[in-house]
Protein backbone atom coordinates (compact mmCIF):
# COMPACT_ATOMS: atom_id res chain seq x y z
CA UNK A 1 0.00 0.00 0.00
CA UNK A 2 2.03 3.24 -1.41
CA UNK A 3 -1.17 5.76 -0.02
CA UNK A 4 -3.65 5.17 2.90
CA UNK A 5 -5.62 8.06 4.12
CA UNK A 6 -8.04 7.40 6.44
CA UNK A 7 -10.85 8.79 7.70
CA UNK A 8 -9.25 12.41 7.23
CA UNK A 9 -11.07 15.41 8.23
CA UNK A 10 -10.18 18.88 8.03
CA UNK A 11 -11.19 22.22 8.70
CA UNK A 12 -10.65 25.83 8.05
CA UNK A 13 -10.96 28.14 10.73
CA UNK A 14 -14.13 27.80 13.26
CA UNK A 15 -16.39 26.51 10.11
CA UNK A 16 -17.62 23.30 9.43
CA UNK A 17 -15.52 20.41 8.16
CA UNK A 18 -14.46 20.98 4.37
CA UNK A 19 -13.39 17.59 4.10
CA UNK A 20 -15.24 14.88 6.85
CA UNK A 21 -14.11 11.57 7.17
CA UNK A 22 -11.96 10.90 3.69
CA UNK A 23 -10.88 7.12 3.33
CA UNK A 24 -9.30 5.53 0.88
CA UNK A 25 -6.44 3.97 -0.40
CA UNK A 26 -3.81 3.62 -3.63
CA UNK A 27 -1.28 0.90 -4.40
CA UNK A 28 2.16 1.15 -6.44
CA UNK A 29 1.21 1.79 -10.28
CA UNK A 30 -2.13 2.57 -9.72
CA UNK A 31 -4.45 5.83 -10.80
CA UNK A 32 -6.88 6.89 -8.52
CA UNK A 33 -9.15 9.11 -9.82
CA UNK A 34 -11.43 11.82 -7.17
CA UNK A 35 -14.45 13.13 -8.96
CA UNK A 36 -16.59 16.21 -7.57
CA UNK A 37 -17.83 19.45 -8.26
CA UNK A 38 -16.66 22.74 -6.98
CA UNK A 39 -16.13 22.90 -3.31
CA UNK A 40 -16.19 19.23 -2.91
CA UNK A 41 -13.64 19.17 -1.35
CA UNK A 42 -11.19 17.14 -3.35
CA UNK A 43 -8.78 19.81 -3.95
CA UNK A 44 -8.31 20.15 -0.07
CA UNK A 45 -7.58 16.60 0.33
CA UNK A 46 -4.85 16.89 -2.06
CA UNK A 47 -3.50 19.72 -0.10
CA UNK A 48 -3.58 18.18 2.81
CA UNK A 49 -1.85 14.94 1.31
CA UNK A 50 1.52 17.02 -0.04
CA UNK A 51 0.87 19.37 3.42
CA UNK A 52 0.30 22.97 1.71
CA UNK A 53 -2.72 23.60 3.61
CA UNK A 54 -3.31 27.56 4.10
CA UNK A 55 -2.64 28.69 8.04
CA UNK A 56 -6.21 28.67 9.20
CA UNK A 57 -6.10 25.26 7.46
CA UNK A 58 -5.97 22.22 9.86
CA UNK A 59 -5.93 18.21 9.92
CA UNK A 60 -8.97 17.87 13.03
CA UNK A 61 -8.98 13.73 12.41
CA UNK A 62 -7.83 10.77 10.79
CA UNK A 63 -4.15 9.91 9.07
CA UNK A 64 -2.21 10.03 5.97
CA UNK A 65 0.22 7.65 5.55
CA UNK A 66 2.64 7.62 2.74
CA UNK A 67 4.85 4.47 2.05
CA UNK A 68 4.67 3.13 5.98
CA UNK A 69 4.93 6.65 7.28
CA UNK A 70 2.45 8.73 9.04
CA UNK A 71 2.41 12.72 6.71
CA UNK A 72 0.09 14.06 9.31
CA UNK A 73 2.79 16.23 11.79
CA UNK A 74 5.69 16.27 9.95
CA UNK A 75 8.00 19.39 10.17
CA UNK A 76 9.13 21.60 7.14
CA UNK A 77 12.63 19.32 6.83
CA UNK A 78 10.82 15.90 6.41
CA UNK A 79 8.15 17.69 3.80
CA UNK A 80 11.23 18.67 2.09
CA UNK A 81 12.68 15.82 1.40
CA UNK A 82 9.60 14.20 0.43
CA UNK A 83 6.79 16.91 -1.18
CA UNK A 84 9.21 17.29 -4.91
CA UNK A 85 10.91 14.47 -4.33
CA UNK A 86 9.03 11.41 -3.49
CA UNK A 87 5.57 13.06 -4.55
CA UNK A 88 5.42 15.09 -7.25
CA UNK A 89 2.66 17.85 -8.07
CA UNK A 90 0.44 19.44 -10.64
CA UNK A 91 -1.13 22.26 -10.30
CA UNK A 92 -4.80 22.99 -11.95
CA UNK A 93 -3.00 25.82 -13.50
CA UNK A 94 0.55 25.64 -14.69
CA UNK A 95 1.03 28.92 -15.88
CA UNK A 96 0.28 30.43 -12.55
CA UNK A 97 2.78 28.56 -10.96
CA UNK A 98 5.72 29.50 -13.29
CA UNK A 99 7.38 32.62 -13.22
CA UNK A 100 6.16 34.69 -16.35
CA UNK A 101 9.71 36.46 -16.95
CA UNK A 102 12.10 33.77 -16.25
CA UNK A 103 12.55 30.74 -19.16
CA UNK A 104 11.01 26.92 -18.68
CA UNK A 105 15.06 25.78 -18.50
CA UNK A 106 15.92 28.03 -16.00
CA UNK A 107 12.94 27.17 -13.89
CA UNK A 108 13.64 23.69 -14.70
CA UNK A 109 17.12 23.59 -13.76
CA UNK A 110 16.12 25.79 -10.42
CA UNK A 111 13.57 22.81 -9.86
CA UNK A 112 16.34 19.99 -10.11
CA UNK A 113 18.83 21.26 -8.14
CA UNK A 114 16.85 21.94 -5.55
CA UNK A 115 15.73 17.96 -4.69
CA UNK A 116 18.85 17.22 -6.52
CA UNK A 117 22.74 17.42 -6.15
CA UNK A 118 23.54 17.92 -10.07
CA UNK A 119 25.39 20.14 -12.14
CA UNK A 120 23.59 22.89 -14.43
CA UNK A 121 24.92 20.91 -17.31
CA UNK A 122 23.62 17.06 -16.01
CA UNK A 123 20.07 19.27 -14.68
CA UNK A 124 19.76 20.10 -18.86
CA UNK A 125 20.35 16.40 -20.04
CA UNK A 126 17.96 15.41 -17.25
CA UNK A 127 15.65 18.11 -19.03
CA UNK A 128 15.53 16.79 -22.44
CA UNK A 129 15.84 13.18 -21.38
CA UNK A 130 12.30 13.62 -19.61
CA UNK A 131 11.19 15.47 -22.58
CA UNK A 132 11.69 13.03 -25.30
CA UNK A 133 10.04 10.54 -23.11
CA UNK A 134 6.83 12.45 -23.21
CA UNK A 135 7.17 13.06 -26.75
CA UNK A 136 8.13 16.56 -26.46
CA UNK A 137 9.65 16.52 -29.82
CA UNK A 138 11.23 20.28 -29.69
CA UNK A 139 12.87 20.01 -26.53
CA UNK A 140 15.58 22.94 -26.87
CA UNK A 141 12.73 25.20 -28.19
CA UNK A 142 10.78 24.83 -25.31
CA UNK A 143 13.34 25.33 -22.87
CA UNK A 144 14.34 28.58 -24.60
CA UNK A 145 11.02 29.72 -24.34
CA UNK A 146 8.98 32.00 -21.95
CA UNK A 147 5.57 30.61 -20.40
CA UNK A 148 3.91 32.89 -22.13
CA UNK A 149 4.76 31.75 -25.59
CA UNK A 150 3.66 28.15 -24.96
CA UNK A 151 -0.09 27.28 -25.45
CA UNK A 152 -2.02 26.23 -21.86
CA UNK A 153 -1.96 23.00 -22.47
CA UNK A 154 2.29 22.83 -23.49
CA UNK A 155 2.59 24.62 -20.59
CA UNK A 156 0.64 21.62 -18.22
CA UNK A 157 2.56 19.36 -20.12
CA UNK A 158 6.09 21.23 -19.11
CA UNK A 159 4.53 21.00 -15.54
CA UNK A 160 4.22 17.04 -15.37
CA UNK A 161 7.61 16.91 -16.68
CA UNK A 162 9.31 18.71 -13.78
CA UNK A 163 6.94 16.50 -11.72
CA UNK A 164 8.44 13.66 -12.59
CA UNK A 165 12.32 15.36 -13.13
CA UNK A 166 12.98 13.51 -9.53
CA UNK A 167 11.24 9.74 -9.89
CA UNK A 168 8.47 10.34 -7.53
CA UNK A 169 6.83 7.50 -6.77
CA UNK A 170 3.29 9.26 -6.58
CA UNK A 171 2.22 12.47 -8.81
CA UNK A 172 -0.76 14.25 -7.49
CA UNK A 173 -2.51 16.23 -10.39
CA UNK A 174 -5.01 18.78 -9.32
CA UNK A 175 -7.36 19.38 -12.10
CA UNK A 176 -4.64 19.27 -14.64
CA UNK A 177 -6.96 19.26 -17.77
CA UNK A 178 -9.86 21.58 -16.60
CA UNK A 179 -9.38 24.17 -18.89
CA UNK A 180 -7.97 22.34 -21.66
CA UNK A 181 -9.44 21.56 -25.08
CA UNK A 182 -10.12 17.71 -25.65
CA UNK A 183 -6.88 17.85 -27.82
CA UNK A 184 -4.51 18.89 -25.29
CA UNK A 185 -6.72 17.00 -22.76
CA UNK A 186 -5.90 13.54 -24.27
CA UNK A 187 -2.35 14.33 -24.44
CA UNK A 188 -1.82 15.06 -20.72
CA UNK A 189 -3.90 11.93 -19.87
CA UNK A 190 -1.86 9.74 -22.25
CA UNK A 191 1.08 11.17 -20.65
CA UNK A 192 0.12 10.02 -17.05
CA UNK A 193 -0.86 6.57 -18.38
CA UNK A 194 2.86 6.42 -19.74
CA UNK A 195 4.21 7.16 -16.48
CA UNK A 196 2.33 4.59 -14.59
CA UNK A 197 2.78 2.03 -17.66
CA UNK A 198 6.16 2.48 -17.90
CA UNK A 199 7.79 3.47 -14.35
CA UNK A 200 5.12 2.33 -12.41
CA UNK A 201 4.13 5.67 -10.32
CA UNK A 202 0.75 6.26 -8.76
CA UNK A 203 -1.12 8.70 -10.07
CA UNK A 204 -3.54 10.76 -7.45
CA UNK A 205 -5.87 12.44 -10.29
CA UNK A 206 -8.55 15.05 -9.52
CA UNK A 207 -11.25 15.84 -12.01
CA UNK A 208 -14.76 16.92 -12.58
CA UNK A 209 -15.26 14.98 -15.53
CA UNK A 210 -16.02 11.45 -14.71
CA UNK A 211 -15.51 10.78 -18.69
CA UNK A 212 -11.70 11.05 -18.31
CA UNK A 213 -11.69 9.27 -14.66
CA UNK A 214 -13.97 6.56 -16.36
CA UNK A 215 -11.18 6.08 -19.06
CA UNK A 216 -8.02 6.25 -17.67
CA UNK A 217 -8.66 5.50 -13.75
CA UNK A 218 -8.06 2.09 -12.05
CA UNK A 219 -10.28 3.03 -8.94
CA UNK A 220 -12.69 6.02 -8.36
CA UNK A 221 -14.13 8.14 -5.39
CA UNK A 222 -16.84 10.50 -5.98
CA UNK A 223 -16.95 13.57 -3.59
CA UNK A 224 -19.68 15.56 -2.78
CA UNK A 225 -19.91 18.59 0.26
CA UNK A 226 -16.82 17.17 1.64
CA UNK A 227 -17.62 12.98 1.93
CA UNK A 228 -16.59 10.84 -0.28
CA UNK A 229 -19.95 8.79 -1.41
CA UNK A 230 -18.53 5.85 -2.71
CA UNK A 231 -15.07 4.40 -3.63
CA UNK A 232 -14.65 1.27 -5.75
CA UNK A 233 -13.08 -0.03 -8.84
CA UNK A 234 -13.69 1.81 -11.86
CA UNK A 235 -15.80 -0.77 -14.16
CA UNK A 236 -18.12 -0.89 -11.25
CA UNK A 237 -18.98 2.76 -10.30
CA UNK A 238 -19.39 3.91 -14.23
CA UNK A 239 -21.37 0.50 -14.44
CA UNK A 240 -23.43 -0.10 -11.36
CA UNK A 241 -23.17 3.12 -9.20
CA UNK A 242 -24.65 3.33 -5.53
CA UNK A 243 -24.74 7.42 -4.50
CA UNK A 244 -27.99 9.18 -6.26
CA UNK A 245 -25.41 12.20 -6.85
CA UNK A 246 -23.02 9.54 -8.98
CA UNK A 247 -26.10 8.08 -11.27
CA UNK A 248 -27.25 11.83 -12.02
CA UNK A 249 -23.14 12.73 -12.87
CA UNK A 250 -23.50 9.49 -15.26
CA UNK A 251 -26.65 10.34 -16.69
CA UNK A 252 -25.31 14.24 -17.62
CA UNK A 253 -22.28 13.48 -19.50
CA UNK A 254 -22.97 14.29 -23.34
CA UNK A 255 -22.56 11.61 -25.45
CA UNK A 256 -21.45 12.04 -29.11
CA UNK A 257 -23.66 9.68 -30.61
CA UNK A 258 -26.81 11.07 -29.06
CA UNK A 259 -28.85 13.83 -31.30
CA UNK A 260 -28.07 17.41 -30.23
CA UNK A 261 -30.58 19.62 -29.34
CA UNK A 262 -30.05 22.70 -31.11
CA UNK A 263 -31.06 26.61 -30.87
CA UNK A 264 -33.28 28.56 -33.03
CA UNK A 265 -30.70 28.76 -36.50
CA UNK A 266 -29.58 32.12 -37.68
CA UNK A 267 -31.84 34.49 -39.54
CA UNK A 268 -30.45 35.84 -42.63
CA UNK A 269 -30.17 39.54 -40.51
CA UNK A 270 -25.99 39.80 -40.05
CA UNK A 271 -25.35 41.10 -36.88
CA UNK A 272 -21.48 41.40 -36.93
CA UNK A 273 -18.88 40.98 -39.98
CA UNK A 274 -15.81 40.19 -38.98
CA UNK A 275 -13.51 41.46 -42.09
CA UNK A 276 -10.00 39.64 -42.49
CA UNK A 277 -8.99 41.03 -38.77
CA UNK A 278 -5.20 40.69 -37.42
CA UNK A 279 -3.90 41.14 -33.58
CA UNK A 280 -1.09 40.76 -32.03
CA UNK A 281 -0.02 40.91 -28.56
CA UNK A 282 3.77 41.66 -27.28
CA UNK A 283 5.19 38.85 -25.47
CA UNK A 284 6.22 39.43 -22.02
CA UNK A 285 9.93 40.69 -22.61
CA UNK A 286 8.66 43.69 -25.15
CA UNK A 287 10.53 42.28 -27.71
CA UNK A 288 8.53 40.02 -29.98
CA UNK A 289 4.88 39.99 -31.00
CA UNK A 290 2.94 36.79 -30.63
CA UNK A 291 -0.04 36.42 -33.30
CA UNK A 292 -3.88 35.91 -31.65
CA UNK A 293 -5.89 36.26 -34.90
CA UNK A 294 -5.14 36.30 -38.64
CA UNK A 295 -7.11 37.11 -41.57
CA UNK A 296 -9.94 36.29 -39.67
CA UNK A 297 -13.29 36.94 -41.46
CA UNK A 298 -16.48 35.81 -39.99
CA UNK A 299 -20.74 36.76 -39.99
CA UNK A 300 -22.45 36.28 -36.92
CA UNK A 301 -26.52 36.32 -37.58
CA UNK A 302 -29.42 37.99 -35.40
CA UNK A 303 -30.73 35.78 -33.35
CA UNK A 304 -28.23 32.48 -33.65
CA UNK A 305 -26.09 31.09 -31.28
CA UNK A 306 -23.17 30.70 -32.34
CA UNK A 307 -20.31 28.07 -30.54
CA UNK A 308 -16.56 29.22 -30.95
CA UNK A 309 -14.40 26.54 -30.34
CA UNK A 310 -10.27 25.39 -30.60
CA UNK A 311 -7.66 25.22 -28.12
CA UNK A 312 -5.84 27.34 -25.91
CA UNK A 313 -4.42 30.85 -27.44
CA UNK A 314 -6.32 29.68 -30.71
CA UNK A 315 -7.88 33.10 -30.41
CA UNK A 316 -11.41 32.98 -28.79
CA UNK A 317 -11.39 35.33 -25.74
CA UNK A 318 -9.16 37.83 -28.57
CA UNK A 319 -12.52 37.20 -30.69
CA UNK A 320 -14.81 38.13 -27.86
CA UNK A 321 -12.94 41.56 -26.41
CA UNK A 322 -13.26 42.91 -30.33
CA UNK A 323 -16.41 41.67 -30.23
CA UNK A 324 -17.21 43.36 -26.85
CA UNK A 325 -15.73 46.85 -27.97
CA UNK A 326 -12.80 46.67 -25.47
CA UNK A 327 -9.91 45.78 -28.00
CA UNK A 328 -9.49 46.93 -31.78
CA UNK A 329 -7.91 44.78 -34.32
CA UNK A 330 -4.68 45.81 -35.68
CA UNK A 331 -5.87 45.23 -39.09
CA UNK A 332 -9.27 44.25 -40.59
CA UNK A 333 -12.62 45.66 -39.51
CA UNK A 334 -15.54 44.36 -36.77
CA UNK A 335 -18.78 45.91 -38.16
CA UNK A 336 -21.89 46.15 -36.41
CA UNK A 337 -24.86 46.72 -38.00
CA UNK A 338 -23.18 48.51 -40.58
CA UNK A 339 -21.26 50.21 -38.46
CA UNK A 340 -17.08 50.02 -37.72
CA UNK A 341 -16.51 49.80 -34.15
CA UNK A 342 -13.70 51.33 -34.27
CA UNK A 343 -15.02 54.34 -35.18
CA UNK A 344 -17.40 54.34 -32.65
CA UNK A 345 -17.89 57.49 -30.59
CA UNK A 346 -17.76 57.53 -26.54
CA UNK A 347 -22.16 57.96 -26.56
CA UNK A 348 -21.93 55.25 -29.09
CA UNK A 349 -19.89 52.94 -27.16
CA UNK A 350 -21.23 53.65 -24.09
CA UNK A 351 -24.95 52.49 -25.31
CA UNK A 352 -22.96 49.46 -26.95
CA UNK A 353 -22.08 48.31 -23.99
CA UNK A 354 -25.48 47.75 -22.82
CA UNK A 355 -26.18 45.95 -25.96
CA UNK A 356 -23.11 43.69 -25.50
CA UNK A 357 -22.98 41.54 -22.14
CA UNK A 358 -20.55 39.19 -21.24
CA UNK A 359 -20.65 36.09 -18.68
CA UNK A 360 -17.36 35.06 -17.83
CA UNK A 361 -15.06 32.00 -17.29
CA UNK A 362 -15.47 32.38 -13.21
CA UNK A 363 -18.07 34.32 -12.11
CA UNK A 364 -16.88 34.83 -8.62
CA UNK A 365 -13.52 36.62 -9.49
CA UNK A 366 -16.52 39.25 -11.30
CA UNK A 367 -17.50 39.75 -8.27
CA UNK A 368 -16.22 41.71 -4.82
CA UNK A 369 -16.29 38.83 -1.95
CA UNK A 370 -17.44 41.84 0.14
CA UNK A 371 -20.75 42.22 -1.62
CA UNK A 372 -23.68 40.80 -1.16
CA UNK A 373 -25.63 39.61 -4.30
CA UNK A 374 -28.26 42.11 -4.03
CA UNK A 375 -25.61 44.70 -4.27
CA UNK A 376 -24.04 42.85 -6.92
CA UNK A 377 -27.36 43.20 -8.95
CA UNK A 378 -28.21 46.48 -8.20
CA UNK A 379 -24.76 47.51 -9.85
CA UNK A 380 -25.33 47.96 -13.46
CA UNK A 381 -29.34 49.67 -12.81
CA UNK A 382 -27.17 52.39 -10.77
CA UNK A 383 -24.55 52.23 -14.11
CA UNK A 384 -27.13 52.54 -16.58
CA UNK A 385 -29.93 54.60 -14.81
CA UNK A 386 -32.17 51.77 -15.70
CA UNK A 387 -34.64 51.84 -12.33
CA UNK A 388 -35.17 54.58 -9.37
CA UNK A 389 -33.57 53.73 -6.11
CA UNK A 390 -37.08 52.75 -4.91
CA UNK A 391 -37.52 50.15 -7.69
CA UNK A 392 -33.60 48.68 -7.78
CA UNK A 393 -34.96 46.14 -5.14
CA UNK A 394 -37.83 44.35 -6.77
CA UNK A 395 -35.50 44.18 -10.21
CA UNK A 396 -32.81 42.74 -8.07
CA UNK A 397 -35.65 40.58 -6.78
CA UNK A 398 -36.88 39.38 -10.06
CA UNK A 399 -33.44 38.75 -12.17
CA UNK A 400 -33.34 36.04 -9.12
CA UNK A 401 -36.29 34.45 -9.67
CA UNK A 402 -36.39 34.40 -13.45
CA UNK A 403 -32.86 32.76 -12.75
CA UNK A 404 -34.58 30.49 -10.68
CA UNK A 405 -33.18 31.95 -7.41
CA UNK A 406 -34.52 32.58 -4.27
CA UNK A 407 -34.92 35.94 -3.56
CA UNK A 408 -33.43 34.85 -0.24
CA UNK A 409 -29.99 34.92 -2.13
CA UNK A 410 -29.90 38.63 -2.00
CA UNK A 411 -28.88 38.42 1.50
CA UNK A 412 -25.53 36.28 0.55
CA UNK A 413 -22.01 36.55 -0.28
CA UNK A 414 -20.83 35.19 -3.44
CA UNK A 415 -18.89 32.35 -1.75
CA UNK A 416 -21.71 31.17 -0.27
CA UNK A 417 -23.30 29.98 -3.28
CA UNK A 418 -22.37 27.20 -5.34
CA UNK A 419 -20.46 27.07 -9.07
CA UNK A 420 -23.63 26.52 -11.31
CA UNK A 421 -25.25 29.61 -8.88
CA UNK A 422 -23.15 31.72 -9.16
CA UNK A 423 -23.35 31.67 -12.96
CA UNK A 424 -27.11 32.05 -12.79
CA UNK A 425 -26.20 34.91 -10.96
CA UNK A 426 -23.51 36.29 -13.41
CA UNK A 427 -26.77 35.80 -16.11
CA UNK A 428 -29.39 37.00 -14.07
CA UNK A 429 -27.11 40.46 -13.80
CA UNK A 430 -26.40 40.34 -17.48
CA UNK A 431 -30.35 40.24 -18.36
CA UNK A 432 -31.06 42.96 -16.10
CA UNK A 433 -30.13 45.62 -18.29
CA UNK A 434 -31.94 43.79 -21.39
CA UNK A 435 -28.85 43.40 -24.12
CA UNK A 436 -29.38 42.03 -27.60
CA UNK A 437 -26.03 40.06 -27.65
CA UNK A 438 -24.56 37.82 -24.76
CA UNK A 439 -20.72 36.00 -24.83
CA UNK A 440 -20.32 33.55 -22.39
CA UNK A 441 -16.29 32.44 -22.10
CA UNK A 442 -15.66 29.04 -21.07
CA UNK A 443 -19.02 29.27 -18.62
CA UNK A 444 -18.93 25.38 -18.03
CA UNK A 445 -15.12 24.78 -17.32
CA UNK A 446 -14.27 23.26 -13.85
CA UNK A 447 -18.11 22.16 -13.38
CA UNK A 448 -19.16 18.88 -13.26
CA UNK A 449 -21.38 17.29 -15.82
CA UNK A 450 -24.61 17.81 -13.85
CA UNK A 451 -24.36 21.30 -13.13
CA UNK A 452 -22.63 22.12 -16.34
CA UNK A 453 -26.07 20.40 -18.49
CA UNK A 454 -27.88 22.88 -16.15
CA UNK A 455 -25.41 25.94 -17.02
CA UNK A 456 -26.28 24.82 -20.66
CA UNK A 457 -30.56 24.41 -20.38
CA UNK A 458 -30.18 27.94 -18.89
CA UNK A 459 -27.91 29.50 -21.52
CA UNK A 460 -30.38 27.65 -24.31
CA UNK A 461 -33.24 29.20 -22.38
CA UNK A 462 -32.42 32.39 -22.00
CA UNK A 463 -31.73 32.63 -25.69
CA UNK A 464 -34.83 31.59 -26.55
CA UNK A 465 -37.37 33.49 -24.11
CA UNK A 466 -35.36 37.05 -24.71
CA UNK A 467 -33.86 36.71 -28.50
CA UNK A 468 -30.69 37.37 -28.08
CA UNK A 469 -27.73 36.79 -30.59
CA UNK A 470 -25.68 34.62 -27.96
CA UNK A 471 -22.07 33.66 -28.76
CA UNK A 472 -21.02 30.72 -26.79
CA UNK A 473 -17.10 29.77 -26.75
CA UNK A 474 -15.67 26.26 -25.15
CA UNK A 475 -12.77 24.28 -25.65
CA UNK A 476 -15.67 21.68 -25.59
CA UNK A 477 -16.55 20.92 -29.15
CA UNK A 478 -18.82 18.21 -27.83
CA UNK A 479 -20.23 20.49 -25.84
CA UNK A 480 -21.07 23.02 -28.08
CA UNK A 481 -22.35 20.41 -30.63
CA UNK A 482 -25.33 20.09 -28.00
CA UNK A 483 -26.75 23.53 -28.20
CA UNK A 484 -25.31 25.72 -30.99
CA UNK A 485 -26.66 26.66 -34.40
CA UNK A 486 -23.52 26.57 -35.84
CA UNK A 487 -19.99 26.36 -34.34
CA UNK A 488 -16.32 27.95 -35.54
CA UNK A 489 -13.62 26.13 -35.11
CA UNK A 490 -10.50 28.31 -34.61
CA UNK A 491 -6.62 27.12 -34.93
CA UNK A 492 -3.78 29.50 -34.10
CA UNK A 493 -5.95 32.84 -35.15
CA UNK A 494 -7.78 31.45 -38.84
CA UNK A 495 -10.96 29.86 -39.18
CA UNK A 496 -10.28 26.15 -39.52
CA UNK A 497 -13.81 25.23 -39.95
CA UNK A 498 -17.90 26.47 -39.31
CA UNK A 499 -20.37 23.59 -38.68
CA UNK A 500 -23.72 23.83 -38.49
CA UNK A 501 -24.94 22.41 -34.93
CA UNK A 502 -27.05 19.26 -36.21
CA UNK A 503 -24.08 18.25 -38.74
CA UNK A 504 -22.91 15.01 -38.60
CA UNK A 505 -20.01 13.32 -37.41
CA UNK A 506 -19.33 11.57 -40.64
CA UNK A 507 -19.60 15.36 -42.57
CA UNK A 508 -16.59 16.70 -40.46
CA UNK A 509 -13.57 17.80 -43.32
CA UNK A 510 -11.24 19.54 -41.17
CA UNK A 511 -8.63 17.22 -39.94
CA UNK A 512 -8.12 19.74 -36.87
CA UNK A 513 -11.85 19.42 -36.18
CA UNK A 514 -11.99 15.50 -36.17
CA UNK A 515 -8.94 15.63 -33.92
CA UNK A 516 -11.01 17.82 -31.63
CA UNK A 517 -14.12 15.65 -31.99
CA UNK A 518 -12.07 12.38 -31.65
CA UNK A 519 -10.10 13.09 -28.31
CA UNK A 520 -13.17 13.48 -26.55
CA UNK A 521 -13.73 11.33 -23.02
CA UNK A 522 -17.23 10.24 -23.79
CA UNK A 523 -19.03 7.08 -22.35
CA UNK A 524 -20.71 6.52 -25.87
CA UNK A 525 -21.55 2.73 -25.91
CA UNK A 526 -18.43 0.83 -27.87
CA UNK A 527 -16.59 3.85 -27.24
CA UNK A 528 -12.61 4.12 -27.55
CA UNK A 529 -10.00 5.55 -25.92
CA UNK A 530 -9.45 9.13 -27.41
CA UNK A 531 -6.91 8.05 -30.21
CA UNK A 532 -3.17 9.32 -30.33
CA UNK A 533 -2.48 13.18 -30.73
CA UNK A 534 -0.71 14.30 -33.95
CA UNK A 535 2.48 16.58 -32.55
CA UNK A 536 3.01 19.59 -34.09
CA UNK A 537 6.54 19.49 -35.52
CA UNK A 538 6.39 23.40 -36.51
CA UNK A 539 5.33 24.56 -40.18
CA UNK A 540 8.89 25.23 -40.75
CA UNK A 541 9.38 26.42 -44.42
CA UNK A 542 5.66 26.36 -44.85
CA UNK A 543 5.31 29.46 -43.32
CA UNK A 544 3.10 30.49 -45.53
CA UNK A 545 0.95 27.66 -46.06
CA UNK A 546 -1.92 26.37 -43.74
CA UNK A 547 -1.47 27.09 -39.73
CA UNK A 548 -2.01 23.48 -39.45
CA UNK A 549 0.71 21.81 -41.64
CA UNK A 550 3.10 21.29 -39.15
CA UNK A 551 0.81 19.11 -37.32
CA UNK A 552 -1.19 17.14 -40.19
CA UNK A 553 -0.77 13.70 -41.06
CA UNK A 554 -1.94 14.06 -44.71
CA UNK A 555 -0.32 17.52 -45.53
CA UNK A 556 0.57 17.59 -49.33
CA UNK A 557 2.72 20.11 -51.14
CA UNK A 558 -0.34 22.43 -51.62
CA UNK A 559 -0.70 22.55 -47.85
CA UNK A 560 3.04 24.27 -47.73
CA UNK A 561 2.64 26.46 -50.52
CA UNK A 562 -0.62 28.77 -49.67
CA UNK A 563 -3.34 29.00 -47.40
CA UNK A 564 -6.20 27.03 -48.35
CA UNK A 565 -9.35 29.78 -48.25
CA UNK A 566 -12.67 29.69 -46.52
CA UNK A 567 -14.88 27.41 -48.81
CA UNK A 568 -18.52 27.08 -48.59
CA UNK A 569 -19.32 23.44 -48.85
CA UNK A 570 -23.24 24.01 -49.03
CA UNK A 571 -26.26 25.06 -46.13
CA UNK A 572 -23.31 26.96 -44.06
CA UNK A 573 -20.73 24.34 -43.79
CA UNK A 574 -17.72 25.95 -44.38
CA UNK A 575 -13.60 24.59 -44.35
CA UNK A 576 -10.43 26.14 -45.13
CA UNK A 577 -8.64 22.66 -46.15
CA UNK A 578 -7.41 21.04 -49.33
CA UNK A 579 -8.21 17.83 -48.23
CA UNK A 580 -12.13 17.61 -47.27
CA UNK A 581 -13.54 14.47 -48.42
CA UNK A 582 -15.40 14.18 -45.26
CA UNK A 583 -15.67 10.35 -44.20
CA UNK A 584 -15.53 10.03 -40.38
CA UNK A 585 -17.72 7.28 -39.45
CA UNK A 586 -14.75 6.40 -37.04
CA UNK A 587 -16.18 9.26 -34.59
CA UNK A 588 -19.35 8.03 -33.75
CA UNK A 589 -17.45 5.31 -31.63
Amino acid sequence: MLLDVSHLTVRYGGQAPAVSDVSFQLDNGEIFAVVGESGSGKSTVLRTIIGLLPENGYIAGGSICFAGRELTGLSPARWQKIRGNRIGYVFQDAGASLNPVRKIGSQFTEFIRCHRSVSRHDAKDLELDIMRRLNLSDGDRILRSYPSQLSGGMKQRVSLAMAMATGPELIIADEPTSALDTVSQAQIMRELLFLKESFGTAILLVTHNIGVAAHIADKIGIMRSGAMLECARAEEVISRPKAAYTKRLLANVMKLNEAPSIASARSGKVIFTLENIAKKYATEDGKDKTTALEHLSLKIYDGELLGIAGESGCGKSTLARLLLGLEKPDDGRVVFRGADMAQMSGPQRRAYFRQAQMVFQEPASTFSPRMKIGAVLREPLKNFRLKRPNAQQQAVKDALEGMLLPAAYVKRYPHELSGGELQRVSLARCLEIRPEIIIYDEPTSALDATIQKQVLEDISKTHAEHGLTSILISHDIALLRQVCSRIAVLYRGHVAEILRGEERLSDIRHPYTRELFGAAYTLDANAARPAAISEDCGSGDAAAGCVYYGRCGRREEACRQSMPALTDYGGGHMCACFLTDGGNDDLLG
